[in-house]
């Protein structure tokens, strides 16, 4: 029974994400909440003037750390398009050596991002179509991850190519970190 405790708990991670329901997670270990900034981002922007820098969030508040397991649920939403509505609960993540954020205009602004998991290709900037992708992002709703050797933070932010017009849709986007 013990050893399928952790196979229990990434079941119940992976059904809360596909529902808006992230309160119905019942992790073997303790989970913690990141409630998103729409307009936060670790990606190159371009003409982008509301856009916000993303906080590498320090794994030790997650309960997490590297060599650890870690499935992610995600509820609620980010409207992308005030004037369509259009909206997304599209989350990625990036873990680092380093809280540091680089500046905006450059391509990796995450300098000490470690890989974790399939690399999530990014889309270009709205202005300039300039490129966004880096090395070794994940997509936080794709399934668990192993933290990587070295990793002291993390990085997660919405997938958009111009993040000025994001706004939070009901109770805005959050993303529940569990270890299994």
């Amino acid at each position: 029974m013990r050893r399928f405790l952790p196979l229990l708990a990434l079941a119940l991670v992976l059904a809360a994400c596909d529902t808006d329901g992230i309160d119905t997670i019942t992790p073997t270990y303790d989970p913690v909440d990141v409630t998103l900034v729409p307009t936060d981002t670790y990606l190159r922007t371009n003409v982008d003037p509301e856009a916000t820098d993303a906080v590498g969030i320090p794994l030790d508040s997650l309960n997490i750390r590297p060599g650890d397991r870690v499935a992610f649920g995600v509820a609620g939403s980010v409207i992308l398009d005030p004037t369509s509505g259009f909206s997304s609960r599209d989350v990625m993540g990036v873990f680092s050596d380093s809280p540091v954020l680089g500046a905006s205009d450059q391509l990796v602004r995450v300098s000490g991002n470690l890989a974790a998991g399939r690399n999530y290709v990014s889309l270009v900037t709205a202005q300039g179509e300039l490129p966004t992708d880096i090395p070794n992002d994940f997509r936080v709703n794709g399934g668990p991850v192993t933290v990587p050797a070295g990793a002291t933070h993390m990085f997660i932010g919405i997938s958009d190519a111009y993040f000025s017009d994001n706004m939070a849709s009901g109770s805005g986007l959050r993303v529940r970190v569990v270890r299994i």
